[in-house]
Parts: structure tokens; sequence; C-alpha cells
């Protein structure tokens, strides 16, 4: 009887600590979260609490974030001024945001007519350039 304690003790999970080499587990309760129950639960509702916090998603699920572009990485916006945002230089100020590189839908089809073998993207673009689009 150690520390006063006596009697079976259920070890925790996840581990305080793991082990060297070959006996080294997670500590941190794995990859996704785990379903606790609820203490002194009335009649069924341990089963309703488990089934409302299985349908929800768990932090191990959620969609990993894209990795941050590098400073030295070149520009993901090569048609914006340096200068945008800003309240002098080319560019939209600092208000409300603006989309001032905005092509029109005559514009987008050319330039994808070029690539179809077919014409068919060619026809719609000119119908798109007579009706103004």
């Amino acid at each position: 009887m150690a520390n006063g304690h006596g009697g079976y003790r259920r070890p925790r999970d996840p581990a305080p600590v793991s082990g060297p080499g070959q006996l080294s587990r997670r500590t941190d309760g794995g990859p996704a979260q785990r379903v606790v129950d609820l203490p002194n639960a009335g009649y069924g509702e341990n089963q309703a609490f488990t089934q409302v916090e299985q349908g929800a998603p768990m932090a191990a699920s959620a969609p990993p974030r894209p990795a941050p572009v590098p400073l030295t990485a070149p520009t993901q916006r090569p048609w914006e001024p340096v200068t945008s945002g800003n309240p002098l230089g080319p560019g939209p100020g600092p208000g409300p945001a603006q989309n001032y590189n905005q092509r029109s839908i005559a514009e987008i089809l050319s330039q994808l007519a070029e690539s179809d073998p077919t014409g068919q993207v060619a026809d719609i673009a000119a119908l798109a350039r007579r009706s103004g689009f």
C-alpha cells in the first residue's frame, strides 16, 4: 500500500510519459480527441451525450492549414501594385476592397479559345462579345 492508496489503479490514458526507444508511445492522446463519459449521468443521458459528441467535428478532423508563403517566394499577385491599399501611388486606396483588375467574360473566353481545338469556346466568346459581356 504505497502512498496510502490501495487496490487497482487504472493507468491514465494518455500516459504521462513515454518509454525509451521501441517502448515509446504517444502521450498527447493520439490523433483524435477521445469521447468522454458524463459523470453521474442519469438513465440514457450518457448515450445521448455520446451521440452528440461523436457527431461534432473533432479537432483532429479539421482540414490542415495551408503553409505560410515564404518571404522570398515570388509574388502571388503580379498584377497588383506594391502600393495597393496605400493612399498614395497606384492601386486601390485604403477603402473597401475593389476588384480593379477585372476582365470581361469575353476576354477570358477569348483566351480560353486559343487552347480549344473544337472552336466552340471561340463561338461562345463571340456571343459574349456581341452581348456586351
